[in-house]
């Protein structure tokens, strides 16, 4: 299965998903490693896009992340309406509830957790648990990315 994510470059190659849990996500706690991923590359962009305003300027180390995760098994897709309640708040903060289902997963011996995306209800983030991967995520390629000025002039200092 092809997964795509927006990183730093610092952070590409690293798959233990601390990036994620230095201060926490939607479904991640502080400190609970998780990597996200979604399935369309412009998925990715829109979800990195989403966090950046006119006080945080988008990096300019960006980089498009490929990997090929390996195998079916292990993968949680549960129905939207069974997630917990706000799991879709904007945020931040987020929820609790929602940080909470994420750590259990992280807990579990589960390698994906499929979550509709919160700005594209019809689109799938892929939440990677980076203590189950065990060799079964391989990163493909690393590109630099550029996101047009037109997305981003919002959201550079001036």
């Amino acid at each position: 299965m092809r997964l795509y994510r927006l990183s730093t470059a610092p952070y590409a190659k690293r798959l233990d998903g601390e990036g994620a849990a230095i201060r926490g996500a939607r479904w991640n706690p502080p400190k609970g490693p998780m990597i996200y991923t979604t399935a369309e590359p412009a998925l990715a962009v829109l979800e990195v896009l989403a966090h950046f305003n006119a006080q945080h300027e988008v990096p300019d180390d960006t980089v498009m992340v490929t990997y090929e995760l390996s195998g079916l098994e292990g993968i949680r897709r549960p129905a939207p309406r069974t997630l917990p309640a706000g799991w879709d708040v904007q945020g931040p903060p987020y929820s609790l509830a929602a940080q909470a289902y994420g750590a259990a997963f992280i807990a579990s011996p589960l390698v994906m957790l499929r979550v509709p995306s919160v700005l594209v209800r019809n689109q799938w983030n892929y939440l990677l648990n980076p203590r189950a991967l065990h060799g079964r995520l391989h990163i493909v390629s690393i590109e630099p990315f550029t996101f047009d000025s037109r997305l981003v002039s919002s959201s550079r200092k001036p």
